[in-house]
């Protein structure tokens, strides 16, 4: 709930969430982890995506969607735990690797080509946040969203529009509350 609160930039919760008039400028423990997650996140989008994009506000979430058909899960262990989901469409993956080598992917690709993809990102998100978080991260695996269950107590979920409509969607999917996690 108060994620959700200072999402909306809620006035109400005391002078970390009103500094500067930014929700994220300080505070420590939870809001550390999201501002983190946030930068780490824009940083290798920079990296990877080789076309013009936008990312919506972070979102808290209770249930993963089931639009995406390709699904890339790669386990972030360290100093901030949690399981990153990358999910897209045969489309967009297939324009990444248009834009990226010249020729769309074709489906016996796909599926090595969108774990290459979550592990350039993963690698990249590991170390835009090196200056926060001692973080490695698990080689990727491919998932068919039907075939696989995702457990999480909490959520954070980062829309990614390409031309103009959401595509891709990143999630960190914390397996304990994120004010466990170590500071």
């Amino acid at each position: 709930m108060m994620i959700a609160r200072l999402l909306k930039g809620d006035k109400n919760l005391g002078w970390p969430s009103i500094f500067f008039g930014h929700p994220f400028i300080l505070g420590g423990g939870k809001m550390r982890r999201i501002n983190s997650l946030r930068r780490g996140t824009e940083q290798a989008l920079g990296m990877i995506l080789p076309f013009p994009y936008q990312m919506d506000e972070m979102q808290t979430i209770q249930n993963l969607d089931d639009q995406h058909n390709i699904s890339v899960m790669i386990d972030i262990l360290g100093e901030l735990e949690c399981r990153l989901l990358l999910k897209g469409n045969h489309e967009t993956f297939s324009k990444m690797g248009e834009t990226l080598f010249g020729m769309p992917i074709d489906s016996s690709m796909m599926e090595s080509f969108a774990g290459e993809i979550g592990n350039l990102f993963g690698g990249n998100f590991a170390i835009n946040i090196q200056d926060f978080y001692q973080i490695d991260i698990t080689p990727p695996s491919v998932n068919p969203p039907t075939h696989t269950q995702f457990d999480f107590v909490e959520a954070i979920h980062f829309p990614i529009k390409i031309d103009g409509r959401v595509q891709v969607s990143i999630y960190y999917l914390f397996q304990q509350a994120m004010h466990k996690n170590i500071d």
